[in-house]
């Protein structure tokens, strides 16, 4: 009886681990942008202390696509800051924090650490242009 409750014990250990190192990739709810407009979308409510943050955004084109996507941080969901790079903790993919919007761009940020409590995407259009933009993220 101690040699199966202790066999149990180990599978239930090594079990627990394996899921909680466990990456989720989740996909916040999209917009779409049509002509000049403003609009905030891909809200991450993330109010867990996390080693790494992975935030990606993809442009998909309805009619044309133009225009700008920046990602922007809140501590407290009310007001949002722009998220320069800064050495170390964010590192943007393709290299700067604004994104030129065109029918399949992906703008890519990775954290070291969560210094935010929320986090969306500002995307501003262009005349004539439609575009959706989805978000998926992932932290561990």
């Amino acid at each position: 009886m101690k040699k199966l409750t202790f066999l149990l014990s180990l599978v239930m250990l090594v079990t627990m681990t394996t899921f909680a190192q466990r990456e989720r990739v989740i996909t916040a709810p999209f917009d779409s942008v049509v002509a000049v407009e403003t609009v905030y979308t891909g809200l991450i409510n993330l109010q867990t202390k996390a080693e790494s943050l992975l935030i990606q955004g993809l442009c998909t084109e309805v009619a044309t696509s133009d225009g700008t996507l920046i990602l922007q941080g809140s501590c407290d969901g009310v007001t949002y800051a722009n998220l320069a790079p800064e050495t170390g903790q964010i590192i943007y993919r393709p290299g700067n924090d604004t994104l030129t919007i065109t029918a399949g761009a992906i703008q890519t940020v990775l954290f070291v650490g969560n210094p935010y409590n929320f986090y969306r995407w500002k995307v501003t259009g262009t005349a004539s242009d439609t575009t959706i933009i989805t978000t998926t993220y992932t932290y561990k």
